[in-house]
């Protein structure tokens, strides 16, 4: 667990020396069409970003409703209790499916935007 942690450190220092240094190369950029084009990505990026994470997060929140109503309903010596629990699972269950096949469209939306956004960044790097 340790290397986990000790790598994730890395990476955050690496993102922490990155985020000046891109403001530096859009701020130094003279193609202002250029740099237009770089903030619309950004803040498209940003967007993207946060709902794919509002998603993921329901979907984990879900997930463990679930599982906890499907050990309630297993756990109950009594039938109605039991049915409650069964239909609440299968009630999460299905919003569940619904949250996953909104997710991956919007993970594929953040990954063609973090990929715009790489491409947009070697331009700002060209002379």
């Amino acid at each position: 667990m340790s290397q986990l942690y000790i790598r994730r450190n890395e990476i955050n220092a690496i993102r922490k020396r990155a985020s000046p240094a891109r403001m530096e190369l859009r701020n130094t950029c003279e193609d202002r069409e250029l740099v237009a084009e770089y903030d619309s990505v950004v803040d498209e990026l940003s967007a993207a970003d946060h709902t794919r994470a509002s998603l993921a997060e329901e979907m984990d929140k879900r997930e463990g409703w679930m599982r906890q109503d499907q050990e309630k309903a297993e756990a109950t010596p009594f039938k109605n209790e039991a049915n409650r629990s069964t239909e609440q699972a299968k009630t999460h269950e299905a919003i569940l499916t619904d949250l996953r096949a909104k997710f991956e469209p919007a993970d594929a939306a953040v990954n063609a935007l973090q990929e715009r956004l790489s491409e947009i960044e070697d331009r700002l790097l060209e002379p």
